[in-house]
């Protein structure tokens, strides 16, 4: 039987909690996100974040599983509205802008304000229990003003990271979810034309010049002809729906096969992969719904809600595995 274990530490100043066993190791940032920023399983490096924590924190960039919170990618306008209700988004330091000034990846994307709740390990898991509080003194309820908490808890087992996120409704009103995760996989040791990618969704999403989706959908193949295929040179930033029920997105290297497993919630992946010397790595996000639902919702994706009083779970794993 595996021996599981777990720690806080400070680095340079910020929470970290470490989860691992005999072969492997995650660490998360407390204090930036709860971001699990290092993932090391077997002597490989799985995830990519080429920076020093608090370089991290003052850069603009994304690295590691950041938690995109409340909206996933990016959003059409600074507003969005939600049954019947129009909420302005104003400029804060929570605020992030792509290259159209549009604000994009939520409002939590670096928060100090999770609290630590549990940290522990037993002969079949470790793992880290945390909770955000969003009420009227919250950093993001000026943008976000729905009162909730999330309950984020990282699991690790054998060969696999197990990520689960319970909102719970403490308003009045019903609470819109329109969240996803960013996953970012180091290809940093590897060969981009050896790594073989498996996108099993039945259709893309198709967007606009801002990567906004439009509302209408394609054959997945239209994009990727076939798949598994070799990503080679292949870039992608695209969406894509209707998953197929006996298979999950994964990519393979010379090493290993990592795979994206999505409970029923998830409706949505979107894939980012930048062919970029800077860039070493593929992004596949698990996404609640398509991007910019919050503002727009799409006929067949309208954004679920959470009613007053209610808690869900929402949860996926990342299973590694020896090819």
């Amino acid at each position: 039987m595996e021996q599981f274990g777990s720690r806080k530490s400070i680095i340079d100043g910020y929470q970290v909690i470490e989860l691992f066993n005999e072969h492997q190791s995650v660490s998360i940032a407390v204090d930036l996100g709860n971001n699990l920023y290092h993932w090391s399983w077997k002597g490989k490096n799985i995830i990519w974040f080429p920076h020093y924590l608090q370089q991290y924190q003052s850069s603009k960039s994304l690295a590691g599983i950041p938690l995109m919170y409340p909206w996933a990618n990016r959003l059409g306008a600074d507003y969005f509205t939600f049954e019947g209700t129009k909420y302005l988004i104003e400029n804060n330091q929570q605020i992030v802008r792509d290259t159209n000034e549009l604000p994009i990846h939520g409002l939590l994307l670096k928060s100090d304000k999770w609290q630590v709740k549990e940290v522990g390990a037993d002969e079949y898991s470790a793992w880290y229990i945390s909770e955000y509080i969003n009420d009227e003194n919250s950093e993001i309820f000026l943008n976000y003003p729905f009162l909730h908490s999330l309950n984020l808890i990282y699991r690790l087992k054998s060969d696999k990271v197990e990520i689960s996120l319970t909102i719970t409704n403490h308003d009045e009103k019903n609470l819109p979810v329109s969240f996803g995760f960013h996953p970012y996989f180091s290809l940093e040791q590897y060969n981009r034309e050896q790594v073989v990618l498996n996108i099993p969704y039945q259709n893309h999403v198709i967007t606009d010049a801002s990567l906004l989706p439009t509302g209408a959908f394609e054959p997945a193949e239209n994009l990727l002809a076939k798949s598994p295929f070799p990503l080679k040179k292949f870039y992608l930033d695209d969406g894509f729906v209707n998953k197929a029920v006996a298979s999950n997105a994964y990519f393979e290297t010379e090493d290993y096969r990592l795979e994206i497993v999505p409970d029923e919630n998830f409706r949505c992946v979107v894939v980012y992969a930048p062919y970029n010397n800077d860039k070493m790595f593929i992004c596949i996000e698990p996404m609640i719904v398509p991007t910019n639902s919050l503002q727009n919702s799409i006929t067949d994706f309208p954004v679920p809600y959470i009613a007053p009083g209610i808690s869900q779970e929402y949860s996926f794993e990342i299973i590694l595995s020896d090819r």
